[in-house]
């Protein structure tokens, strides 16, 4: 028997694939498949969601027992880049490739069998650039863990994106210099 956390998440993907839209998971779930697992109750993705696929995806998530306020879901889209849907009491963050560097995470997406379902996950390097561009101290904990495990690390990639994104001066480019040119 599936939990919640399966089950919402394998309908949201399942409805994504339906509609034909682009995505990658990233976040803690993500940290998981290359790192260290830490608890989460939420569910991080990138989306490509064009404006005429709103409600025919608005319509499909209501179906499958989403819940969410459409008017707010709207309003963030139009006006930034991030909302968010529930199913049950799982969270799912919406983020829209609002950086041409997302659409890269995008494209270069994995797949991994998860909950028995192939699912796309950004690269274990993508994750790490997201993880430095957020900066928090769960993100920066999770790097540590990836760098840990994972040992053959495209760290050019990692450092010539880091550059385009936010330069050499940065903090999270230091931080970034700290962790993998000591």
């Amino acid at each position: 028997m599936k939990n919640d956390f399966e089950e919402g998440l394998l309908k949201f993907v399942l409805i994504l694939n339906e509609l034909k839209l682009n995505y990658t998971i990233i976040g803690a779930i993500a940290t998981g498949i290359y790192g260290l697992s830490r608890t989460t109750y939420d569910v991080d993705i990138i989306l490509c969601l064009e404006k005429i696929k709103f409600t025919p995806f608005l319509e499909r998530l209501q179906e499958s027992g989403f819940n969410f306020n459409e008017e707010h879901f709207l309003k963030e889209l139009e006006d930034g880049y991030l909302t968010e849907v529930y199913y049950k009491n799982i969270r799912i963050d919406i983020l829209l490739p609002v950086l041409p560097y997302f659409n890269q995470v995008i494209k270069n997406a994995v797949t991994f069998n998860f909950y028995g379902h192939d699912l796309k996950f950004a690269t274990a390097e993508d994750l790490i650039i997201l993880k430095l561009l957020s900066n928090r101290e769960s993100d920066l904990k999770d790097v540590e863990g990836i760098k840990e495990i994972q040992l053959n690390l495209n760290i050019s990639y990692i450092k010539d994106c880091l550059k385009k994104i936010i330069g050499e001066t940065h903090p999270s480019f230091k931080i970034f210099q700290q962790l993998f040119e000591k």
